[in-house]
């Protein structure tokens, strides 16, 4: 998995899970699909935390399933970010546009079936979108994963 993933960024930024998800997403400037709300993606972590995180932005340059990529994270001292740390980091990030989809593999959304999507973040020009992304069976390398650092 080393060879097939690249280190695009780090960054660090302050998390505030006492901010809920619509004031990040206006904060932002975000047109957020239907799929992005609270029921959804309900807050994360202890309502009460507040905290200095590091972020790693990484991206394919081969295909991948996400199992290998989880299992690399955590080997290299990282964990996929979750909605609320893809949302601050791109709050704290405006400026910057990817050719790429940046997605947060932590938060799930499952329907009925066996289907599951994930938060993605896309920024183009001015335009920033965040929408579900339905899991296939295999990644390409026109996406960005998003990481803590543990």
């Amino acid at each position: 998995m080393e060879k097939g993933l690249k280190l695009i960024s780090e960054t660090q930024a302050k998390l505030d899970y006492n901010v809920v998800l619509a004031d990040l997403l206006v904060e932002g400037g975000y047109e957020a699909s239907s799929d992005i709300c609270e029921e959804f993606f309900g807050p994360h972590l202890s309502p009460d935390l507040s905290l200095e995180i590091s972020f790693a932005l990484f991206t394919l340059t081969e295909k991948s399933r996400i199992e290998p990529l989880l299992v690399y994270f955590q080997k290299i001292g990282y964990r996929p970010a979750n909605l609320y740390e893809l949302l601050v980091w791109g709050n704290n990030n405006k400026k910057t546009e990817y050719a790429f989809s940046i997605v947060a593999l932590d938060s799930m959304l499952k329907e009925t079936g066996c289907d599951c999507g994930v938060p993605a973040l896309t920024i183009v020009g001015n335009r920033r979108n965040l929408e579900v992304l339905w899991l296939n069976c295999a990644w390409q390398g026109d996406y960005g994963f998003l990481a803590v650092k543990l």
